[in-house]
């Protein structure tokens, strides 16, 4: 692993790079802050970021369904 490249938690201060690199991933139009905000706040999904040089440049979640 890169010692340059962090991996942590997303906090609401990484919305405009998650909403960013998703629109990259999956194409189409920015996903609205709001629902990042929510996806970030839920209890059952964890989402990380990976970052380089105080950039977000990966980022990955998951859910935990019962």
């Amino acid at each position: 692993m890169n010692p340059e490249i962090t991996v942590r938690r997303a906090t609401i201060a990484d919305v405009e790079g998650l909403a960013r690199l998703n629109q990259a991933f999956n194409g189409g139009s920015l996903r609205p802050a709001v629902q990042i905000i929510e996806s970030i706040q839920v209890n059952s999904e964890m989402i990380v970021v990976a970052e380089y040089q105080g950039t977000i440049v990966g980022f990955g979640c998951a859910q935990r369904v019962e």
